[in-house]
């Protein structure tokens, strides 16, 4: 059993946080030493490599917060309710109930809160008290290497002495134009490839954290009411909302706890009940729905689909 919840700081030797580092570094590196000096975005050479900077500061702030920041760690012996108890699940590596919610992760060796998934590029737990520093940090890098991917292809296009493109066709023409800058040209390649490869990665992930914000699910919760959502069709009812989808406008105020600091500065949980603990929820009846049918196969009834209730 792993035991990376006694120890953050070790969370950072790791291939998927030392990669990420890596990676931002070299396109920041590339970006400041040959894209303000050809041509600037701005017209001013230090407010270009400034705001290069900034981008970059701002994804490691958020990336080390994620590493750093517990996911939110379920109690130890945790009690629950006493209608709750037959209704939750047992974990036997902890050796404890387990909240709504909560799921045991064998990475990090402990019962994770509101759990969402484990990320290598973290080497954490996405959870209940850092999942708002990594929506930051994967929306961050995806919007700032999208930034760097344009910038650094606009130069390759528009400059001949990096084009090989162009170079190949003034040998061609033999035009007597044939210099060609191959070292640069090839720190610009890697950076190019870099870019994309990450701008689409997180870009992927930031859509993700956005749909489950949306309907205030977690990664784990999905795949778990696609199962439940299975279950009802084959007894002919109709697919089901998570019980916690309390509407999109309420889930993301939910999520970001309506308070404009929290956008910037993530340091605060969410608006749970109990510790995360307790969670409301559209009706009464599907309090632990999920856990139910995770452990028992119990297909529940929703009463807003099955009993012609209107939500709660």
């Amino acid at each position: 059993m792993h035991q990376l919840w006694r120890n953050p700081a070790r969370r950072f030797w790791h291939w998927g946080p030392l990669l990420a580092t890596f990676l931002v570094v070299y396109i920041v590196t590339v970006c400041v030493l040959f894209l303000p000096s050809w041509r600037t975005l701005t017209g001013f050479y230090y407010l270009d490599v400034g705001i290069l900077l900034f981008l970059a500061f701002r994804v490691f702030f958020y990336m080390s917060f994620a590493v750093m920041k517990s996911p939110g760690y379920a109690a130890f012996g945790w009690i629950p309710p006493l209608d709750a108890e037959k209704s939750l699940n047992y974990c036997y590596a902890c050796h404890s109930i387990k909240p709504p919610r909560t799921h045991h992760c064998k990475q990090c060796g402990r019962c994770i809160l509101r759990m969402d998934h484990h990320c290598p590029w973290v080497n954490n737990c996405v959870g209940l008290h850092n999942e708002r520093a990594f929506m930051l940090f994967v929306s961050g890098a995806s919007i700032s290497t999208g930034i760097t991917f344009f910038w650094i292809l606009w130069r390759m296009i528009a400059d001949p002495k990096v084009n090989v493109w162009l170079f190949a066709w003034n040998l061609y023409q033999e035009t007597g134009d044939v210099s060609f800058d191959v070292h640069t040209m090839l720190y610009l390649w890697f950076g190019l490839v870099f870019s994309l490869a990450v701008s689409g990665l997180t870009g992927h992930l930031m859509m993700q954290q956005i749909e489950c914000i949306r309907t205030n699910t977690t990664t784990l919760e999905g795949w778990i009411l696609k199962d439940l959502n299975e279950a009802r069709v084959s007894r002919k009812l109709e697919p089901m909302l998570s019980q916690y989808n309390l509407g999109s406008k309420r889930n993301w105020d939910r999520f970001w706890n309506t308070k404009p600091l929290t956008w910037i500065f993530p340091f605060s949980p969410f608006e749970e009940l109990d510790a995360g603990t307790k969670w409301p929820v559209r009706h009464s009846s599907l309090q632990y729905a999920m856990e139910i049918f995770r452990k028992n196969g119990t297909v529940p009834l929703d009463p807003q689909l099955d009993l012609g209730n209107s939500m709660l």
